[in-house]
């Protein structure tokens, strides 16, 4: 309840979302321990709110200045979420690619970014995509907000964890909380990924408000 984060301004960027304010103020509060010593990568953009405020942060780090955040999604359209939490004039029809439209949101600080169109695990409307790869070098800081299920979770982490540096990458996992939901839904698996880790992952950092946990 007394975090550092929750003393700083829960900033308005104008782009639809699903985080919470105390999420919004997290990604801009942690950016400021980026060292430079790996990438910045975020999975599941979406259409670019947790991005903003993540650069939001990361532009004031002389660490950052120059780097770009390496964005990756699939950009599938899933009608049974997404619908509802835009207006009409952002939605595009299932399973079609909603890029443009979070090219739109993000127009403002595209120069900051590394966008790459791919799919972190198999889905339906992303078969013709490539999947998630990274020859990039070492990952600092990573957000993950793609998916709730084991499969998913493995198919990034068995792909980008070769790359964390020890007791240095920080892995913000925005849907990690969901265990805490009544009823528990059947896809909210993050949790169950983390504990089958066998201590892979050490828990740093809980928020009390919102989906996110950083292990």
């Amino acid at each position: 309840p007394k975090a550092p984060w929750h003393g700083l301004e829960a900033a308005h960027s104008g782009i639809p979302g699903v985080i919470s304010d105390e999420e919004k103020k997290y990604y801009e509060y942690v950016s400021r321990f980026y060292s430079g010593a790996g990438a910045a990568v975020e999975l599941g953009p979406w259409l670019g709110c947790s991005t903003w405020h993540l650069l939001r942060g990361l532009e004031k780090n002389p660490a950052f200045s120059s780097q770009k955040l390496v964005v990756f999604d699939d950009f599938i359209w899933r009608s049974w979420w997404m619908d509802e939490k835009v207006e009409a004039k952002d939605r595009v029809g299932p399973f079609a690619s909603f890029r443009p439209v979070f090219e739109r949101y993000t127009a403002s600080f595209a120069g900051r970014m590394d966008v790459r169109q791919r799919k972190i695990a198999n889905a339906e409307g992303n078969e013709h995509l490539s999947p998630l790869d990274w020859t990039d070098g070492p990952i600092e800081l990573l957000l993950v907000d793609c998916g709730r299920t084991i499969h998913v979770n493995q198919s990034w982490y068995d792909r980008l964890s070769p790359h964390f540096i020890p007791n240095r990458t920080l892995v913000m996992m925005q849907d990690w909380r969901t265990f805490f939901e009544l009823p528990a839904r059947h896809y909210n698996q993050t949790k169950q990924f983390t504990d089958g880790l066998g201590g892979a992952l050490e828990l740093v950092q809980r928020r009390v408000r919102g989906g996110i946990q950083d292990a």
